[in-house]
């Protein structure tokens, strides 16, 4: 495949793969083999991290999804050619899918930040949980994650900060745990590392 690279024969192995899968079912057959073999590399006891971990991509999705079909419902049948806007949210009254918004919200870093903390926290890591609490507080504040705009969210309406100040007590309650674990009130982290050799 490297020689076909160099070659410039790659172009058609991606358009075979094109023709077959229709471009989306591709796509998630390659994603669905990623992430069986990452499940196939890491501990057991990592698997809750991993696929909780996965969340925001698919809030993502269903948040795209949703925006979409609603976009294309208001054109379609209210006002033609007029896209969706912040307000025909109000007229959504039958659910409330501001959560579904934040989850979202810097979905791919979010994965990261989120995968981190989970793992950490399994492996009764909890300084290095701290320090990844620290971070997706800092930026929630700013927006990063779990949010659809970038700024200081400071202000009682914007989120960041809710988000800013849960993830600062996460710090501190992972400092307590810490603690405790020095004093032996709870187990030792777990020093075990995944036998990442199988996935060559």
């Amino acid at each position: 495949m490297g020689l076909g690279m160099l070659w410039g024969n790659f172009y058609y192995v991606y358009m075979a793969r094109k023709l077959a899968f229709k471009e989306q079912r591709g796509d998630i057959f390659i994603g669905l083999l990623i992430c069986a073999d990452t499940l196939a590399i890491i501990s057991r006891r990592h698997y809750p991290a991993f696929l909780l971990g996965l969340m925001p991509v698919v809030a993502d999705w269903a948040h795209s999804t949703i925006v979409a079909s609603v976009s294309a419902g208001y054109s379609n049948f209210t006002v033609a050619n007029v896209r969706f806007s912040p307000n025909v949210t109000s007229m959504i009254s039958t659910f409330s899918y501001q959560g579904l918004v934040n989850f979202s919200g810097g979905s791919l870093l979010l994965c990261i930040v989120m995968t981190a903390i989970l793992i950490y926290a399994i492996d009764r890591k909890f300084i290095q949980a701290a320090v990844w609490s620290v971070i997706a507080a800092v930026l929630s504040l700013f927006g990063v994650i779990h949010a659809s705009s970038v700024g200081l969210l400071i202000k009682p309406t914007d989120d960041g900060w809710r988000f800013t100040v849960a993830y600062s007590m996460m710090t501190v309650i992972f400092g307590i745990f810490h603690l405790a674990q020095r004093k032996n009130w709870i187990k030792a982290a777990a020093e075990e590392s995944n036998d990442l050799s199988r996935s060559v």
